[in-house]
């Protein structure tokens, strides 16, 4: 697939902000084209908000650690 035809990318928050900003920004910059929505704990909401990185946030269901597998529904929804 080449990178003009990736629609969209899902990021499942698991690092620190910091990190998560710079994976954020090199996806943005490498996936000019595509939609980038960010899986998050709801205390990450705000801060991945302001960023101008993701088009799309989805606030999981808990605190803590996100598992793609129990937010399915969720993200699902979404797409």
């Amino acid at each position: 697939m080449l990178k003009e035809e990736v629609k969209s990318i899902l990021v499942i928050r698991s690092a620190p902000l910091a990190r998560t900003f710079e994976a954020l920004r090199k996806l943005s910059e490498e996936y000019p084209n595509a939609e980038i929505s960010v899986l998050v704990q709801p205390e990450a909401k705000d801060e991945i908000e302001k960023s101008d990185f993701a088009d799309k946030v989805i606030v999981g269901v808990k605190r803590g650690r996100i598992s793609l597998f129990s937010h399915l529904p969720l993200v699902s929804k979404t797409f």
